[in-house]
């Protein structure tokens, strides 16, 4: 996509990128973090899924350590609980749930989840932090249902309750996701109904309550209930596999309200499968599966402009390639995807690791090698619970303030805004725009709108323009007190209007 390209390249001697002091990101449930409700636990793990040997990427070291459960089976969804410090204390795959040491909880003989199933999802049961929800469906468009992992059994080690419970009968899709409210003691869970649309229950004390309807959207054409669901930084996600099709929107973490609903067909020939955000949320990525035959098949999406701004033939450095998985947020800020290897037996297989997400220009890919023959899953924590984006305060990242935009209403690049910031912490933002003869043509107090190319309704003639950017943000804790305020320094540069 070379509009794309051109956004951020270097410019030429008589120009210079502009780039000053620090920014910060993070999310609007990650204030919750800096100010509890109640202890949760802090994610340091991610384990992704294998025909062979699930493997287990650790965090406490940079780059993550890649270590192995010694069990296989899995081909698609997986995920795992950690308490308070960090430690695993289950993992879960649709064979069923493993204790610490990875053995089979006896209980969990039986489920119903299939191998080939997206996604299984973890829930802490509100007010019981001794047990929790296990989440998930029996492949494609079916039933929704839960099972009880009880940590107080087994000597502690846990085993399962209450097995293959039926939420929902109906056509509920393989994507799922948990989100934790702000400083309260309950969640979301966010599902798909094939024939409806995006549905939502709230956990909390009393069970996992009726559902809703947040958006009528029944099934794209090809769509059999396969592909990625994802919540973070205020967005909701889903990717049609079988189809090119994906689909986003806002989701309030704190009141359930769902906005804003926008669909995207990528590339006429992907089918969508993998959907994670970038940390600062102003950025969506979409794997296309089975795509091996040389036609782009990871895409960038610009949330503001809902648009593909650019997009890559990924492939693996080593191994046999069948196709790109799903996708994940680590601790550490980074992206990571599986590359399916094609089954039993497959050579050595890597993670693909996706840095610089909140600056798609300066995007750079390399790939974790393991020992396993990976499949399609991989594991999906409950986003404020990823520590390394959210402990210790509001982290610090840098603003990234594009030199040239196009303003063509080609729906690429057709805003001067900046990027690598938090909408939701902004508390005060201000930009003015002057030409080269220090006439102001534009003032702004919206982050998310920027300057659009006009001036007195007309449109502003190309050529290089200065502009002023004042940014402050805060963060609140759950009694809306004051806990961070921070003042960027005045931002100063220009950036160039082609049409």
């Amino acid at each position: 996509m070379p509009a794309a390209r051109v956004l951020f390249k270097t410019p030429p001697p008589i120009m210079k990128f502009v780039k000053k002091e620090l920014a910060l990101y993070t999310t609007a449930l990650g204030m919750a973090m800096l100010h509890p409700a109640s202890q949760q636990a802090q994610i340091t793990q991610l384990f992704v899924s294998a025909y062979n040997n699930v493997v287990v990427l650790d965090f406490d070291t940079d780059p993550p350590t890649v270590g192995y459960t010694g069990v296989g089976g899995g081909y698609e969804g997986c995920a795992h609980a950690e308490d308070a410090d960090g430690n695993m204390i289950f993992w879960v795959q649709a064979i069923g749930m493993y204790d610490a040491n990875n053995t089979l909880m006896p209980g969990s003989v039986g489920i119903l989840a299939d191998p080939s199933s997206a996604e299984m999802v973890i829930c802490p049961i509100p007010g019981d932090p001794s047990r929790f929800y296990v989440i998930y469906n029996d492949q494609t468009c079916s039933n929704l249902y839960y099972s009880i992992v009880d940590m107080t059994l087994a000597g502690g080690l846990g085993d399962v309750t209450d097995l293959n419970t039926l939420i929902t009968a109906g056509s509920f899709s393989e994507g799922l996701e948990i989100v934790r409210v702000p400083c309260q003691d309950y969640m979301w869970l966010l599902a798909y109904d094939c024939a409806q649309g995006i549905i939502r229950y709230r956990i909390d004390a009393d069970g996992i309550g009726e559902p809703t309807l947040l958006q009528a959207f029944p099934s794209p054409g090809g769509y059999d209930g396969r592909g990625e669901l994802d919540y973070h930084a205020g967005h909701m996600g889903i990717a049609f596999a079988w189809s090119n099709m994906t689909a986003w929107a806002d989701f309030d973490p704190v009141t359930g309200d769902f906005s804003n609903f926008n669909t995207l067909a990528v590339s006429p020939s992907a089918s969508c499968y993998g959907l994670e955000f970038s940390p600062s949320g102003q950025y969506a990525y979409v794997s296309s599966w089975y795509d091996t035959g040389g036609s782009d098949n990871f895409f960038v999406i610009d949330l503001a402009s809902n648009s593909v701004i650019d997009s890559y033939y990924l492939q693996p450095s080593a191994g046999s390639f069948t196709s790109l998985g799903e996708i994940e947020l680590g601790p550490d800020g980074n992206l990571y995807m599986v590359i399916d290897g094609g089954g039993f037996g497959a050579p050595q297989q890597g993670i693909k690791v996706i840095q610089n997400a909140n600056d798609p220009i300066n995007l750079t890919i390399s790939e974790i090698m393991t020992t396993s023959s990976l499949a399609l899953g991989m594991d999906d924590p409950i986003q404020s619970d990823l520590s390394g984006i959210v402990i210790g305060g509001i982290p610090d990242d840098e603003p990234v303030i594009p030199n040239v935009f196009t303003p063509n209403n080609d729906g690429k690049n057709d805003k001067f805004v900046v990027g690598g910031i938090d909408l939701d912490l902004i508390s005060d933002f201000k930009l003015v725009v002057f030409n080269r003869w220090g006439q102001e043509v534009h003032r702004g107090t919206s982050a998310l709108q920027g300057w659009t190319g006009k001036v007195s309704g007309g449109d502003a003639p190309d050529g290089v323009y200065f502009f002023l950017m004042d940014l402050a943000y805060e963060a609140h804790g759950c009694g809306g007190e004051l806990l961070a305020r921070k003042e960027l320094p005045t931002q100063k540069g220009w950036v160039q209007l082609l049409r």
